[in-house]
């Protein structure tokens, strides 16, 4: 195991119930993808706030908060994001990368969800595509395709 999902919008539960889960993640050093949800199934202030050495990482570049998880960036270093899934498209990936900056913003595919093809299956390149487009060097697209990653993970 390299880390734990949570999803507290699919499964409608509060973010205040997960100290003692966040609090091992932070003894383990495991990072915590979360697709977080509204109102108490949401609140990543706390959660960074309460847990500041645990590496939160918003799924789908901070859905359903966007911009205002963005504005928190300077203030919760150990927030990060990936630009996985349908639920975002290039120009809001683009947006994402300028505000959170690259080495913040992570690749994720989402799978087994994706972006259906003709033939049934998913295309799990079109977020490839956009970080290949983005306005970043080329060293910043490898951090975003897996090094920050790796880092993280302790493992760079």
């Amino acid at each position: 195991m390299v880390g734990v999902k949570l999803h507290p919008h699919w499964h409608d539960f509060r973010t205040d119930i997960l100290g003692p889960l966040l609090r091992r993640c932070e003894d383990l050093a495991l990072p915590v993808l979360m697709h977080l949800g509204f109102g108490e199934n949401g609140d990543f202030r706390a959660l960074c706030e309460a847990h500041p050495k645990l590496t939160l990482i918003s799924a789908h570049a901070g859905f359903p908060f966007f911009k205002d998880l963005w504005k928190c960036r300077d203030d919760y270093p150990n927030l990060y994001v990936d630009l996985s899934s349908p639920y975002i498209n290039e120009k809001l990936a683009r947006a994402t990368v300028r505000a959170m900056g690259p080495d913040r913003c992570l690749y994720g595919t989402d799978a087994p969800y994706g972006f259906p093809l003709d033939d049934g299956s998913y295309d799990y390149g079109e977020i490839r595509r956009w970080i290949e487009r983005l306005p970043v060097s080329s060293e910043e697209q490898d951090r975003i395709m897996g090094q920050t990653f790796a880092r993280l993970l302790h493992r760079a």
